[in-house]
């Protein structure tokens, strides 16, 4: 990579970094293409170049987010443990990110999911978005078949299915709770991680060899 190109990648990163943080902060409505220019120091016209509308900025920073993701998933898929225990360690982190400094992340993951679903027209670039969503699904069925070899987890049931299923539910779950916990009718000394974690032992008791 010569020094134009790598100023490039740098400056990129650079407006995308704080585009993150301003649509985390603001919600995607709220933020106009001239704050995140301010927020990444860059000149207006320097990032149109850029990023010509600003919907490509909010694709590139849901890109940004789930990469990430997709990294702290590989380390969990990699790691030694038996399978029962990296689900478990999924889990956890389910659970770290959804209450801990990544909560305003999950919450600009959730209005971007919502922002493309009312779209009458795929968003451009959103393939690779999606291209992420089904590696991170692979990374995920690589746990259940080691589970099929180390007899860690059930093999009685369609494990695939059952897994899908419940981290759907699980990371759902986790994301509208402590995103909605200020609001919510929760009795008294309940409160969202207590949920969470009652969530997440019954799961994996069901899925536990």
């Amino acid at each position: 990579m010569n020094a134009r190109e790598k100023n490039k990648k740098q400056r990129t990163e650079q407006i995308i970094l704080a585009a993150e943080e301003l649509f985390s902060e603001k919600g995607l409505y709220d933020v106009q293409m001239q704050d995140i220019a301010t927020k990444a120091n860059v000149g207006i016209a320097t990032l149109f170049r850029y990023f010509p509308k600003k919907e490509n900025i909010i694709v590139e920073v849901a890109v940004f987010a789930l990469g990430k993701f997709q990294e702290d998933l590989q380390k969990i898929a990699d790691s030694e443990k038996n399978a029962f225990d990296k689900l478990e360690h999924l889990f956890d982190y389910f659970l770290e990110i959804a209450n801990g400094p990544a909560r305003k992340v999950t919450l600009f993951r959730e209005a971007f999911e919502s922002y493309s679903s009312y779209r009458n027209e795929p968003l451009e670039n959103i393939d690779a978005y999606i291209e992420i969503q089904g590696v991170l699904s692979n990374e995920i069925f690589k746990i259940i078949k080691q589970g099929e070899v180390d007899g860690s987890i059930r093999s009685d049931i369609k494990m695939e299915l059952a897994l899908t299923t419940i981290t759907n539910c699980f990371g759902i779950f986790s994301t509208k709770i402590t995103l909605h916990e200020k609001v919510a009718n929760f009795p008294s000394g309940i409160t969202a991680i207590d949920q969470q974690q009652f969530l997440k032992e019954m799961f994996l008791s069901y899925i536990r060899a």
